[in-house]
This record gives C-alpha cells, sequence and structure tokens, in this order.
C-alpha cells in the first residue's frame, strides 16, 4: 500500500505512457529537528585552553629551536645556497677535529671468496685494486630494496670500530709476548 512518504511506481514501467508527470507527487519528508542550544563553557576551562594554547603553533619547530639547516619561506635561492654552504662548512669542520685512524674509509662488499673473479673480472688481487665500472653494475644487478643502512656518521662509526680492533689486536700481541 503506498504510502505518503514511499510511493509506488505503477506496475509497468516500461511503457511509455509511465512518465514522470503520471508518477504521484510526494512532498519532501519533515524531520523533526531541533538545534542545540549554545551553553557557555566553564571559565576554568576556557583559562586552561587558553594557557595550554598559547604558545602552540604548526611548525614543526618549537618557537626559537630552529635547525641549523632552516631557511624561512619566502627566501630566495641564494639564500638557500648560503644556508648550505654554511652546513657544508660545519659538516667539514667537525670531521677536520677527529682522528681519523683509518685514512681511506669506504664501503666493504662480501662476495663468496671462489666467486669475486667472476663477479669482478678487473680485480686484480697484487695491486688490490679493480674497476669502479664493475663494482657499480655488480651493485646494480644484486640490489633487491632496501640495501644499504646507516647509523650515526660513517666516519665516526668506522673510526670507533677500528680502535677496538686495535686494541684487540694489541691485547692479543701483549698476551703473544708473555
Amino acid at each position: 500500500m503506498p504510502t505518503k512518504a514511499h510511493p509506488v511506481a505503477p506496475k509497468d514501467m516500461s511503457s511509455t505512457s509511465a512518465t514522470k508527470s503520471s508518477l504521484p507527487q510526494t512532498e519532501p519528508a519533515k524531520m523533526a529537528f531541533s538545534p542545540h542550544k549554545k551553553r557557555m563553557l566553564p571559565d576554568k576551562s576556557v583559562a586552561k585552553a587558553r594557557k595550554l594554547f598559547a604558545n602552540f603553533s604548526l611548525s614543526k619547530f618549537a618557537r626559537d629551536s630552529l635547525p641549523p639547516s632552516h631557511v624561512p619561506a619566502g627566501k630566495g635561492p641564494e639564500t638557500v645556497n648560503a644556508a648550505q654552504r654554511k652546513n657544508i662548512s660545519r659538516k667539514i669542520a667537525a670531521l677536520k677535529g677527529t682522528d681519523a685512524t683509518n685514512p681511506n674509509p669506504g664501503m666493504t662488499l662480501a662476495l663468496p671468496e671462489g666467486k669475486i673473479k667472476n663477479f669482478l673480472p678487473s680485480y686484480n688481487e697484487k695491486a688490490g685494486t679493480l674497476d669502479l665500472g664493475d663494482v657499480l653494475q655488480l651493485m646494480t644487478q644484486k640490489m633487491k630494496g632496501t640495501q644499504f643502512f646507516t647509523n650515526g656518521n660513517p666516519t665516526l662509526n668506522r673510526m670507533a670500530l677500528q680502535s677496538q680492533v686495535d686494541q684487540i689486536i694489541n691485547s692479543v700481541k701483549q698476551g703473544a709476548k708473555k
């Protein structure tokens, strides 16, 4: 049985006689809506919120604690270049103050002993050299996803590790002399 809110269409909708004008007209459903009354917030809550949000900012940096690499928005490329030069100089100065026990830090490749010549055909065992192109080609062939991980400053990490190795070697030598 048709109701006023939900009319039922005529039985034969495929015929051309059932047009929009022949469908029963309905009024839009009336909703009972009563808006919430505005209520006043307690003064104590408002004061607490104001205190908490007094120093609020959408910036990811706290006020007056911008990192040294931060360049304010709207500055030109010369400002960015100056900031980059300053950061690079600061990093180089920090590395100059360290005692590098290993003058030639680099990347270590772990390869099976019998397969080195297959993977790196330019490897010269006597001279201890190989062609950089071979290394890059090998790396691009074997990389799958995330292969390289870093933890801290690689130079300082290598120096700390080298220092530990030197201590172990010295202790072994001292034990052999006794």
